[in-house]
């Protein structure tokens, strides 16, 4: 067979043998197929070539897409058994893959999964939701259909029937789904969603589910996704494939699926009493909209955030025994204060499709191992999903250092959290178990500290830094935080740098170097070697980049360009060593 992924090819070397050579011919063919046989993996995974049933209704592609995630969600609860191909359109446009951020990522997962589970790779050979039931590892795990009404008024119809296809074992379909594919009017109906004339609006929707189904549910859910589909009062960003393509998580999980908005006042007291379901640091997966409202009201109520990734569950169902990172340190960690220090750290490393899409291919980089880059890295995707995790694990280069993104606890706002002790510990615990051993260094994206204004020179957060790092048992090193104090607003060029009362350094990213490249007036190495030569001739001796484009290729050029300028590019651990022996004595006035 040969099959496309992105811009890669598979197929297997062509194998000839000319009659000509008689029984010599046929004893080398004899041995060579012994030979395959003897090596070859003897159990396989399967690869199905999209995310939209051939077999499904052509005008609601989306409907079919709900069904093959949940056949997704259901045969990788225990073991990775089935690859959704997620370079492929998408539902929202065929122009706009599943993982548009780096579509060539399945090609290179496929070549890593079939030599780490030495498994055979099996590509279906068409996009067939009854060519998927007639896998018998698939069939073996669905129960039946739960059966809703597609409709245009009442969105969470939907929503209710794939949080029930978790619960029941079952596939969600409507009545065409169904009457179009044969093999799915052989299997019961497990649940009926009740009809969209039930309900007067989304929100009464979603009240029923609250008080009818969840009650029902055999184990407390751990997982909430938000959807992040447009519906009447809610445009969801640009109804981006990837909150949907979640979904499967979820029913891997047993977990809850949402399409809310948390800025809209009904919607976000709907989504508070629906988390409240979920057991403190519940994974919230998919997305929401706006971002910042989003993660303060989840963090608010004790959820952390992870965005969406396709194939989750495939990832979360393999346990491998190795998940701790490893620490990387440059040769020479004594400061010297003579030196500049300038860290390259890159972002969305909360996300797992930052993770599946090789950090948007740079991790893919052969020059990546040949200057120290500091990649954001959420542990809590080591605890969900392990084997996304351990590649990272086995494919680090000694230049390659780790600090946890973003608030240490998926994405959150720390200061905003019910309890910032019980936070802190839970921080501890995850980078005890998955982060590098010492030196571990956190970014937090929070927008100032409750009730005080960004109005004064000194870090106003300070002290919640000391309790945030006590909690941790220590085990946090030194943060770095968003931009966001009066001093970087005002000057763009200023790194603002504290310290807490036991030492531990805070250092803001300079406005100017954080996304330097954000409305594109930054996207060549020139620009972003001029912007730390502009923030040189204040105090700091650290200059942390965030956000740039291409990490290694930049930072590769600082490291040779800016070192007669007493630029040294170090990795997170770094960091973390040399501003602790930095201590205060060098703060500006």
């Amino acid at each position: 067979f040969f099959f496309y992924f992105g811009h890669h090819r598979f197929a297997p070397a062509p194998f000839s043998c000319r009659t000509s050579a008689g029984a010599g011919c046929t004893m080398l063919l004899l041995w060579f197929s012994t030979l395959l046989l003897l090596s070859a993996p003897t159990h396989s995974f399967y690869v199905f070539p999209g995310y939209m049933p051939d077999d499904g209704p052509a005008e609601n592609s989306f409907a079919g897409a709900l069904a093959v995630l949940a056949v997704s969600g259901l045969a990788n609860r225990d073991h990775p058994t089935l690859w959704l191909n997620a370079s492929a359109s998408s539902w929202v446009r065929p122009d706009i893959p599943v993982n548009w951020p780096y579509p060539e990522a399945d090609a290179t997962w496929l070549l890593y999964w079939e030599k780490k589970l030495q498994q055979r790779i099996q590509v279906l050979p068409n996009r067939s939701l009854c060519g998927l039931l007639q896998i018998p590892e698939v069939a073996a795990v669905v129960k039946g259909v739960v059966v809703y009404e597609d409709s245009t008024d009442i969105d969470a119809l939907r929503w209710i029937a794939t949080t029930a296809a978790g619960m029941y074992d079952g596939i969600p379909v409507t009545a065409a789904i169904r009457s179009e594919c044969p093999c799915l009017q052989s299997l019961p109906v497990v649940f009926k969603v009740p009809t969209a004339d039930t309900f007067d609006a989304d929100l009464d929707a979603y009240e029923w589910m609250v008080d009818h189904l969840l009650p029902l549910m055999s184990v407390q859910p751990t997982v909430l996704v938000g959807a992040c589909r447009s519906w009447t009062n809610y445009s969801c960003a640009w109804n981006d494939p990837l909150g949907a393509a979640a979904v499967d998580y979820s029913i891997a999980q047993k977990g809850i699926v949402v399409n809310l908005a948390a800025s809209d006042e009904e919607q976000g007291r709907m989504l508070s009493r629906i988390a409240n379901v979920l057991p403190a640091f519940g994974l919230v997966t998919g997305w929401m909209e706006p971002e910042d409202v989003m993660v303060e009201l989840l963090s608010e109520n004790g959820l952390v955030v992870l965005c969406g990734a396709p194939n989750l569950p495939f990832f979360a169902s393999h346990k491998p025994s190795n998940l701790k990172l490893p620490t990387h340190r440059s040769t020479d960690n004594t400061f010297n204060a003579t030196k500049t220090y300038v860290v390259f750290q890159s972002n969305e490393g909360d996300t797992p499709k930052n993770a599946y899409s090789f950090r948007g291919g740079q991790w893919l980089d052969p020059k990546r191992g040949t200057v120290p880059i500091a990649w954001g890295s959420s542990p809590l995707i080591a605890e969900h999903f392990p084997g996304l995790w351990e590649y990272y694990v086995e494919t680090a280069t000694s230049a390659d250092s780790f600090f946890a993104a973003t608030g240490a606890v998926g994405y959150t706002h720390p200061w905003g959290v019910r309890n910032i002790t019980e936070f802190g510990a839970k921080a501890g615990e995850l980078i005890e178990l998955y982060m590098p051993e010492t030196d571990n260094w956190v970014d937090v994206w929070e927008g100032g500290c409750p009730n005080i204004p960004w109005t004064m020179a000194a870090n106003p957060c300070a002290a919640l830094y000391q309790e945030f790092r006590d909690a941790s048992g220590g085990r946090i090193a030194g943060f770095s935080q968003q931009p966001t104090s009066a001093l970087t607003q005002s000057f763009p060029k200023f790194v603002e740098q504290t310290w807490t009362t036991d030492g531990t350094p805070i250092i803001e990213q300079p406005l100017a170097l954080w996304y330097p490249n954000r409305g594109n007036d930054c996207n060549d190495t020139l620009c972003v070697e001029n912007l730390i030569m502009e923030v040189l001739p204040g105090p700091a001796r650290f200059v942390l980049t965030y956000g740039v484009v291409d990490y290694v290729s930049v930072a590769s050029a600082v490291q040779k360009n800016l070192a007669k300028a007493g630029v040294v590019v170090i990795g997170a651990q770094d960091l973390a060593a040399l501003a602790w022996q930095q201590g205060p004595r060098f703060r500006a006035p």
